[in-house]
């Protein structure tokens, strides 16, 4: 009975060792696995990382586009509103120019028949003092 009890603790030692051996493997098996899924959840966590910073410059580069196309509507709207302005004070200046020249025009009109009127008065006065000195000089 010594014998079989001792046989039968060989076999379970046996059995104990090949037991562990398994385990072992089958542990190492586990740290490969484990090993490799977080090599992948790494390389996941990158990926994902990698695809929220792409998509945060994409946002990033809409928001630019459109600030930089507030920035063109408001200046085309800016540079439409001096040109306004400028054409505005164009119109004022050339009423004002037109103004100023027909009043010159008037003046220069009133100085010219004034000038004419003289030269006739002068005429007739000359015209006078030619006919009284023809006739001054008839007398004698």
């Amino acid at each position: 009975m010594a014998r079989a009890h001792k046989q039968a603790l060989v076999s379970r030692e046996r059995d104990i060792i090949i037991r562990e051996r398994q385990l072992q493997e089958h542990e190492a098996g586990l740290q490969a696995r484990l090993a490799e899924a977080l090599a992948t959840q790494q390389a996941h966590l990158e990926a994902i990382a990698t695809q929220r910073v792409q998509d945060r410059e994409a946002e990033l580069r809409q928001a630019v586009m459109r600030k930089e196309e507030e920035v063109r509507i408001r200046m085309a709207k800016r540079e439409e509103e001096l040109l306004q302005a400028v054409m505005k004070r164009e119109e004022e200046l050339r009423v004002l120019w037109e103004q100023y020249e027909t009043g010159l025009r008037k003046e220069l009109q009133d100085k010219e028949k004034q000038l004419w009127e003289a030269e006739q008065h002068l005429r007739a006065e000359w015209e006078k003092l030619e006919a009284e000195r023809n006739l001054e000089q008839d007398k004698m």
